[in-house]
């Protein structure tokens, strides 16, 4: 039988590719087929047509699969590794891998890198790293291996490229769209809420907006939290500040979700050779804990317990939150033997954080050695970020089917990075006073006070390149391509390191 069913399918398919080859050529795409149009190779052409190894998923498709974060769109992608931090983290690093490459450790997360990630990003012509939330898209595109050559700024493993949907001239519409749901683990409900319209302005002009909300209950349980006082220090057992323990207490559901997203764009097109984009982008983030659980098991209240499916054992709750502004011009003509593009953008992302770092210092036995050893252990590290930066990127791409096709652009970008960290040790000034420990720490040469480390980094980057790249077909299967960049970086950084509690240089 299942010989008889081979058989079958190949006379059937042979039988099928006949009649094809006797029907008149079409340009128009099979009936049940898609096809996809990529703009990656900065032209329009099939995933076919185009001579770079690339993967692309479509907006309808992220919209029918209900995918609205990044690391879940990657997913669906081969040949792409992804280190899913959550929210809480989804912005302060580049995590994409291509090729096996990326500067990034998967152990951070926390804090961000002084470094130039291997992978670009782009939101339609504007390099940017900012995870923002996938709606109102029409495709995402990723070009595997360098492509210095065709995009402003350099990737040395590949190029992801978010196409936003743009305004559509003689449309009106509106649709809204509303999500209830319950993860598993959560106790809560997750609420969300997306509004996208479309207002034609003119026979020219159109107007496109998308705006919406996430309200996702946590799922992650914080089981052995310390109580805290009014100044954040912890609450001493039976009031006892020299020798009294820490009095513990939970959150449920702590790691919440809470983010604001939209999207303006405005559109002029007066004639078939020429269109201006106008977008302003923004996203806010407020998370309310870390997801991600403990293993084996504590001693609180002095027995062995062992830790649930979905608890935390950290002390103290882990919030972040997160702006994003991006506002870019782009700017369309067609000149005939060739089609000038310009990419004017202005971007600014800024996040900050607090992390746990109790159980760090305590594995190093930092609080025996160092510290004095409180009965009351506490380590708070607040991390912030900041990146703004001005693009300008100018493009010429060959137009028509020539022989030869061509793409020449030039680029430049200012950019401004911050980075920094504050570490505290609330109610450890009150705690070495009570028991004696400023006397000894005076004899070591420290100071006494909260704040234990403190780091600051600066850094601006001038970045300018010209590129280009040019494809000779020698048939309508065989091409060569070549291609160029020539670039300067001019870059300046300055670092600070302190240690207030035992003071030295500074570094």
């Amino acid at each position: 039988p299942l010989a008889f069913a081979i058989s079958a399918a190949l006379l059937m398919n042979s039988h099928a590719a006949m009649a094809q080859q006797n029907e008149p050529e079409s340009d128009e795409p099979e009936a049940g087929y898609e096809r996809i149009t990529v703009t990656a190779s900065r032209r329009p052409q099939t995933v076919e047509e185009i001579p770079y190894n690339i993967s692309v998923i479509t907006g309808d498709a992220l919209e029918g699969r209900q995918i609205i974060d990044a690391v879940d769109m990657m997913r669906e992608l081969p040949g792409i590794t992804v280190v899913d931090r959550g929210y809480r983290n989804s912005g302060v690093i580049n995590n994409i891998v291509i090729r096996g490459m990326n500067v990034d450790s998967a152990g951070n997360g926390d804090f961000a890198l002084n470094a130039v990630p291997t992978v670009s990003t782009y939101v339609n012509d504007t390099p940017i790293f900012a995870n923002f939330i996938l709606k109102d898209i029409e495709a995402v595109e990723v070009l595997r291996g360098p492509q210095g050559t065709l995009y402003g700024s350099g990737s040395l493993a590949g190029t992801v490229r978010y196409r936003m949907n743009r305004p559509v001239l003689f449309e009106n519409s509106a649709t809204l769209s509303t999500r209830v749901s319950q993860t598993e683990g959560s106790s809560g409900f997750n609420k969300n809420f997306d509004l996208v319209a479309n207002a034609a302005v003119s026979e020219t002009m159109a107007l496109r907006a998308a705006i919406g909300r996430i309200d996702n209950d946590g799922i992650v349980d914080y089981s052995t939290l310390y109580q805290l006082n009014a100044e954040g220090a912890p609450v001493a057992e039976g009031g006892d500040i020299a020798e009294g323990g820490p009095v513990f207490t939970r959150r449920k559901d702590a790691d919440t979700v809470a983010i604001t997203y939209g999207r303006v764009s405005y559109l002029i097109e007066p004639s078939d050779t020429f269109n201006a984009l106008l977008t302003y982008q923004f996203q806010r983030d407020e998370i309310g804990g870390r997801r991600q659980v403990t293993e084996g098991t504590n001693w609180v209240g002095g027995t062995k317990q062992p830790y649930g499916s979905y608890e935390n054992g950290a002390v103290q709750l882990e919030p972040s939150e997160r702006d994003v502004d991006l506002l870019s011009l782009e700017v369309e003509a067609d000149l005939g033997f060739a089609t000038l593009t310009s990419s004017t953008s202005y971007y600014d992302h800024s996040g900050e954080s607090v992390s746990d770092n109790t159980g760090f210092y305590a594995q190093n036995n930092w609080f025996a050695w160092v510290y004095g050893g409180s009965p009351r252990p506490l380590a708070t590290a607040v991390r912030s970020y900041e990146d703004s930066a001005f693009t300008q990127e100018v493009r010429l791409v060959s137009n028509g089917d020539n022989q030869i096709d061509w793409v020449v652009g030039a680029f430049y970008m200012d950019q401004e990075r911050a980075a920094s960290q504050d570490s505290f040790m609330p109610g450890f000034s009150e705690w070495a006073e009570a028991s004696g420990f400023d006397e000894t720490l005076a004899s070591w040469g420290g100071v006494l006070g909260d704040q234990d480390f403190l780091y600051r980094d600066n850094r601006s980057v001038e970045d300018m390149s010209v590129f280009g790249e040019l494809t000779y077909h020698l048939s309508d299967r065989l091409r060569l391509s070549a291609g160029g960049r020539y670039f300067t970086n001019d870059i300046s950084n300055d670092t600070l390191i302190e240690l207030p509690i035992y003071p030295g240089p500074d570094s």
